[in-house]
């Protein structure tokens, strides 16, 4: 006996979705550069850049013409905008900052109570921090002492219309867009690594990183079997709307989120590596 649709959906999102798990933990455990850290997240913007214009949009402006597919394309970055703004406000726009910045210098131990106090193997406080958790990055960027909850928060609102899409796509009849799912595994992954390398500075356990995100894979298997089952239940013009709707969050993600870290950490080449993950898109949804 097959898998139900919505199963299958929700099976595939899982998998994409893992990559900011196995990012988590090479964050954690494995020293990466700024270089492959930049490369990685370009590669992953290109492919879900590339997947929305060859795959989803096509599959929105077949359903419901022009129309529908640009209407939904714009509200679609405008939610994703604003859901955003707000939970960067509360301190989510730290897993935007890769924090792979070498750490400061850690200070003499003779320093004593003071560099265990604020440290927890991080390094020292700098002057006119206060001891607050986290000080030991220096000025290098991250998230702030107690953004934990935020940047599950935007991480999951990241993870939502791609995975949204994932499932409204594979409805459609054509079977899972591979390109789709690379796109999501590629650009899940550095956001995993930047994000748990921020997290850790600013003091928090490496087992309680790891659960954040495990729960963004978590969530988006229901979001990717609720994009199926909804897509069922309607058609036409409405289907084109939700599909068109994912894309157009998918596309705001990738230029706030990983375009510009990208650009930041790895410069001009990181132009040809996002045309690389584009036509890796353009490739599968062939």
């Amino acid at each position: 006996m097959g898998w139900p649709g919505w199963g299958e959906a929700a099976l595939w999102a899982l998998v994409a979705a893992s990559s900011g798990l196995w990012g988590c933990l090479a964050g954690l455990f494995i020293p990466l550069g700024r270089e492959v850290l930049a490369a990685v997240m370009a590669f992953g913007a290109g492919a879900l850049l590339g997947a929305v214009t060859f795959d989803v949009l096509p599959a929105a402006h077949d359903r419901g013409g022009p129309g529908p597919a640009v209407a939904g394309f714009l509200a679609g970055a405008l939610l994703f905008t604003l859901v955003d703004f707000a939970l960067d406000r509360r301190g989510a726009a730290g897993r935007k900052r890769s924090g792979v910045e070498p750490a400061a210098p850690r200070a003499p131990a003779s320093t004593g109570p003071r560099q265990r106090a604020t440290g927890r193997g991080l390094g020292p406080t700098p002057a006119g921090t206060g001891g607050a958790p986290g000080a030991g990055a220096g000025d290098a960027p991250g998230p702030r002492a107690g953004a934990a909850w935020a940047i599950l928060a935007g991480a999951v609102l990241d993870g939502i219309p791609e995975a949204f899409a994932l499932g409204v796509d594979l409805y459609a009849g054509r079977g899972v867009s591979l390109a789709l799912v690379a796109g999501i595994f590629l650009s899940t992954l550095p956001e995993g690594l930047s994000g748990s390398v921020g997290l850790r500075r600013a003091g928090y356990n490496p087992g309680f990183i790891a659960s954040i995100w495990a729960a963004v894979a978590l969530v988006a298997a229901p979001a990717a079997a609720a994009g199926f089952v909804l897509a069922e239940r309607l058609a036409g013009v409405t289907e084109a709307l939700i599909l068109s709707l994912a894309a157009g969050g998918v596309v705001a993600m990738a230029a706030d989120t990983l375009t510009p870290e990208a650009y930041r950490e790895g410069g001009n080449v990181v132009g040809l590596v996002t045309a690389v993950g584009m036509i890796l898109s353009f490739i599968l949804a062939g």
